[in-house]
């Protein structure tokens, strides 16, 4: 079969099915990939504003067996990368800070039902001094996605999981030096390799497992 992709959405589709278990060891987690469950694009709206609960997509999440990883991707050819260095957008480190509230209080209050719990976020975004409105209970997107991906959250996880930010950075081989800094200092780099002789400008047909 030929899969053929382009550009950083393809080969981070790519990363995380065939180098899971590379990305696992560079941040020190002894996880099985069989331990593993990911969101690819998880959408929980598109960024809105303050006054808006939407908070955005990632480019992916990864839950391994203690810890959940809210990762962006970008690749060698991105044009946020300057001077060796990837600054994310205001906006992409605040969709980190709002989901990992979310989880942080959704798993310690495994009793609180799901209308008080959504009420009681907008006094803790207040507190953190977050600004973000805090989802509604009604049928929205962003409402129906938080509440299924919390699920499932709260399946995988017995207690509080470790959250961290991670920035997956994807380059031809021998090519890991051109990013040496990514802003905010709390997002952990990872990176993977891919083939030399790959033309990043053209539509790639990934090698398969």
């Amino acid at each position: 079969m030929d899969f053929f992709v382009y550009a950083e959405d393809g080969l981070t589709l790519w990363a995380l099915t065939n180098d899971l278990s590379q990305i696992l060891k560079q941040l020190d987690d002894r996880s099985n990939t069989s331990d593993c469950q990911i969101f690819y694009r998880p959408s929980f709206g598109r960024s809105g504003g303050p006054n808006s609960p939407e908070f955005g997509e990632f480019d992916f999440i990864i839950l391994s067996r203690d810890s959940i990883y809210l990762g962006e991707s970008k690749w060698e050819e991105s044009s946020e990368l300057s001077h060796r260095t990837i600054a994310l957008e205001p906006r992409q480190a605040l969709r980190h800070c709002v989901l990992r509230e979310y989880i942080q209080n959704y798993m310690a209050n495994p009793i609180v039902d799901w209308p008080t719990f959504l009420y009681s976020m907008e006094e803790i975004f207040r507190s953190k001094g977050i600004q973000k409105m805090a989802a509604k209970p009604n049928k929205s997107i962003t409402t129906k996605n938080l509440e299924s991906f919390l699920g499932i959250v709260r399946s995988h996880f017995r207690g509080v999981p470790k959250i961290t930010d991670i920035l997956l950075f994807i380059h031809r081989k021998g090519r890991h030096d051109l990013l040496e800094r990514v802003e905010p200092k709390s997002f952990e780099k990872v990176y993977v390799e891919f083939s030399e002789e790959t033309d990043f400008g053209r539509f790639t047909n990934l090698p398969q497992p």
